[in-house]
């Protein structure tokens, strides 16, 4: 028998506005089940917040509804409620006025019967700890991450600076980058599933690790609130919203072992029908994203 002990954290930050957005749905009545989903509403853009909210409310929808409860059903339920969060973003926007427009990255994971399933689009993250070790299971789909996964190296400057530079998100427009696996990810008794905005960039992975290992005996409360609490340890003076969503995986049988190795499941993304980018396309992605971006600023000044 599996439980789930799941908790939640943010932190405003150093922002004018709290745009992330959370929300857990427990989907059964064993305590073994739950949607997990969380939301980074576009800075960049005038209704991050907005956006960010419609995406929960897209999730929790579908879940209240019964969409997650099939195991065989799940993999297209988080494909249906994507595109589905992605068309009330495109209709409660303006794209000829600058102060109707918005976007928001997504990750939504569903843990069921010792085992998790996810969809992302964007830049927030979804990651499995087990005994020490962090895994990122989603792909990263900002430029960094796309140089990352090229060869680059994560302290690369180049990378560095590239890491606001989204090639993916909820803009109401095609979604250019995916991923939603076809097979889901074995978890053993101990592990934690842990979702969060990019605001957690703060914290390296050795850090976050090392912050899980020292509360996780203390319940996902405790080791949520100190996660954040890590966070703002490190005051950086333009701290993004910073937002977590942790469960521990409680209990004394599990599909996987303790001692079995985390795969980093990075997945590959989905595009269109299924057609692969030319080499050129990530770039030109996240200079159209950031082009739409400065689109938006300049009507507002017109």
């Amino acid at each position: 028998m599996i439980e789930l002990d799941i908790a939640e954290a943010e932190t405003i930050g150093a922002r004018a506005e709290q745009q992330d957005a959370a929300v857990v749905v427990r989907l059964g009545v064993r305590g073994d089940t739950a949607l997990l989903v969380l939301a980074d509403g576009l800075g960049g853009h005038a209704n991050g917040a907005e956006a960010a909210g419609l995406v929960i409310d897209t999730f929790r929808d579908r879940a209240t509804s019964g969409a997650f409860v099939l195991a065989e059903d799940r993999r297209s339920a988080l494909l249906e409620a994507i595109e589905d969060a992605n068309h009330r973003i495109r209709d409660a926007s303006d794209p000829t006025d600058g102060e109707r427009s918005m976007g928001s990255t997504a990750v939504a994971a569903v843990i069921a019967e010792g085992r998790v399933r996810w969809i992302s689009v964007g830049d927030s993250h979804l990651f499995v700890w087990r005994r020490g070790r962090l895994a990122k299971l989603n792909a990263d789909h900002s430029q960094a991450g796309i140089m990352i996964r090229q060869g680059f190296a994560p302290d690369d400057p180049a990378v560095l600076g590239s890491r606001s530079l989204l090639a993916s998100a909820l803009l109401g427009r095609t979604i250019e980058e995916m991923d939603c696996p076809v097979d889901d990810v074995a978890l053993a008794v101990g592990d934690v599933v842990l979702l969060a905005s990019d605001g957690l960039n703060t914290l390296s992975d050795a850090e976050v690790s090392r912050v899980i290992g020292e509360s996780v005996a203390q319940g996902a409360e405790v080791m949520a609130g100190a996660l954040v609490a890590a966070v703002l340890s490190s005051k950086l003076p333009r701290q993004d919203n910073a937002t977590v969503l942790a469960a521990r995986i409680l209990g004394s049988v599990a599909p996987a072992s303790p001692d079995d190795e985390v795969p980093n499941a990075i997945a590959t993304p989905r595009i269109g029908e299924g057609q692969g980018p030319p080499s050129h396309w990530p770039l030109a992605v996240g200079l159209g994203l950031l082009l739409a971006m400065l689109a938006s600023v300049i009507m507002t000044q017109m």
